[in-house]
Order: structure tokens, then C-alpha cells, then sequence
């Protein structure tokens, strides 16, 4: 095999590796998409087993009441006991978009009531788009923050 047709094997190996890196890249992501609009459909139905099941056991999640961290299922679970005694907060994913490090941004449309179904804005969280930013490991969200660019 010549020199020249060897770099041009060569290249076309590269490219087909390019392109199925770029592949399973695609599809990591509408993995990671599907997760989290599947937790969005769980959180809104309070669902917090349903939603508990997509978290590692030591996720780290940000507070947006109280603007601090929770941490672990339990930590998440007891977060949002107390948060939905309290305000009927009600999310809707308007984009996903690719973060550094695998991470997902998603803007989303908060909605905040009390439990009478009125606005409340009075527990730390109000009505405004906001971006939720979701780590990964193993396929489940090992991270959650809150960007606010207010």
C-alpha cells in the first residue's frame, strides 16, 4: 500500500470516528433530555419517588427557597416536602441546552402559587424564566443549580 493511500485510509478512519464520537455524543444527550423532561412531568404531579429514582444517592441540589444546597435523596425529598406545604411551584421546560463537562442547561418557566392556587411570591421563589443546570453520573442528575440573571 502506497503512502498516499494509506493516509487516505487513514483519514477516512478518522472521520468515521469523528462522526460516531459526534453520534453517541447526539444520543447521550436525548438521553440526558429525556431524563429530565421526564422528571419535569414528575415533579409537576409531585411525584418525588418518580423523581427520586433519576438522582444519585448523593446528588447535590440547590435550594432555590433558601438559596443553600441540599444534599442526598433524603435532603431532596425533605426539601420538597417542605417547599410544596408551603407554595405550589409549577415548571416548564422551554430549552435544553449542552453545558461544559456533559453537563444540561434547561430554561425554564416557573410558575409560583399558594396553595390556594393565587400568585405567591413570597417564599424566595417568584414567576421568571430561569435556567436549571444538571449534572451527570452514570445517567442520573448527580448535581443541580440554579442560574438566575436577575
Amino acid at each position: 500500500m502506497t503512502v498516499f493511500k494509506r493516509a487516505m485510509l487513514t483519514g477516512v478512519v478518522l472521520a468515521m470516528s469523528v462522526s460516531c464520537i459526534a453520534q453517541a455524543g447526539e444520543k447521550e444527550m436525548a438521553n440526558k433530555i429525556e431524563v429530565l423532561e421526564n422528571m419535569y412531568d414528575r415533579f409537576n404531579a409531585r411525584d418525588i419517588d418518580g423523581v427520586l429514582e433519576m438522582l444519585t444517592d448523593d446528588v447535590i441540589w440547590a435550594n432555590g427557597m433558601d438559596n443553600d444546597y441540599v444534599h442526598g435523596r433524603d435532603g431532596v425529598r425533605q426539601y420538597w416536602t417542605y417547599q410544596w406545604s408551603v407554595v405550589s411551584p409549577h415548571v416548564k421546560p422551554v430549552s435544553f441546552h449542552q453545558g461544559p463537562n456533559g453537563s444540561i442547561t434547561v430554561e425554564v418557566q416557573q410558575v409560583i402559587h399558594d396553595l390556594e392556587g393565587k400568585s405567591d411570591q413570597t417564599h424566595g421563589l417568584e414567576d421568571k424564566t430561569v435556567g436549571h443546570i444538571f449534572s451527570f453520573k452514570d445517567g442520573k442528575v448527580s448535581r443541580f443549580d440554579i442560574r438566575d440573571d436577575r
